[in-house]
């Protein structure tokens, strides 16, 4: 969908290749059920976004992201995770979501129900601003993660958490070496 300018990867590993991680998960958020708890009737209904999340290389030097998608990397590389979000569908005159800001965590790395690393590390609370979003135009986002020496090799959870309202939370398996 959306490539990144540059190609190749510096990591170490060149085993890191491999099928692309990025998951799709899309919501609905206009419900014609009755009688579901926990919905706010105030909040805008007819909304539709797609959100995807990935992992990449970098390009040669790491200041910018990579094309290729990884499935793995080892303790101390440095690596991107990229956000894409699009609103597909909206009945409302207003076409706006909650996002978190760029300060905020929008990835949580977890092993099992333990949040093990946060990225970025948060240099703002864990606030909210509303986005105007075009119908089928992407917002894309990418945060640099220096996969932290102290996470023991394992599978994680590779967990995106920039879309607020309507919250969308996509999840993958990521392993560390």
């Amino acid at each position: 969908m959306l490539g990144a300018r540059s190609s190749g990867s510096s990591a170490p590993n060149s085993s890191k290749e491999g099928n692309q991680t990025r998951r799709l998960v899309s919501i609905a958020t206009l419900l014609a059920a009755a009688g579901i708890a926990c919905i706010n009737s105030s909040e805008p209904s007819g909304f539709r976004f797609q959100y995807q999340i990935g992992v990449y290389g970098c390009d040669t030097d790491c200041t910018a992201p990579g094309t290729i998608p990884l499935s793995s990397a080892a303790r101390g590389d440095t690596i991107w995770l990229r956000h894409d979000i699009v609103l597909l569908q909206a009945t409302d005159t207003i076409k706006r979501a909650t996002i978190r800001p760029d300060c905020a965590g929008g990835v949580w790395v977890q092993l099992g129900a333990t949040i093990r690393d946060t990225v970025p590390t948060p240099t703002c609370p864990d606030s909210t601003a509303p986005r105007d979003f075009a119908l089928g135009a992407p917002v894309t986002r990418f945060h640099q993660w220096i996969v932290d020496s102290a996470l023991s090799p394992a599978i994680y959870e590779i967990v995106g958490r920039l879309l607020v309202q309507p919250r969308i939370e996509p999840r993958f398996a990521f392993t560390i070496q």
